[in-house]
């Protein structure tokens, strides 16, 4: 639950900054999956295996993708107060059975 409000919390924020220092500055964030740095591997192989089979693309999300995102928003001069999400559609929730 502390997770789940401290996020929402910093999103609002970043929509306010994004309001209040528009034009000159831009204001994003980047919201990612599950990332295999050493913090994330602490899950463990079953709850790894786990939030993967969740994901629509049935993988976490890849540590590249997620750093080139942030390259991609700071090149774009159009965007301001975005959530980009980058989960292997993790958040999408569990795919139906085929």
């Amino acid at each position: 639950m502390g997770y789940s409000v401290t996020k929402a919390a910093a999103l609002h924020l970043m929509k306010h900054l994004a309001l209040s220092v528009g034009p000159k500055i831009r204001v994003n964030a980047v919201l990612p999956g599950l990332l295999l740095t050493d913090w994330g591997k602490k899950y463990g192989d079953t709850a790894i295996e786990w939030l993967n089979q969740k994901a629509v693309l049935k993988h976490e999300t890849d540590l590249e993708d997620c750093a080139n995102m942030f390259v991609t928003l700071a090149k774009n001069t159009s965007m301001t107060g975005q959530q980009i999400v980058v989960d292997s559609g993790l958040s999408m929730g569990t795919p139906p059975s085929k």
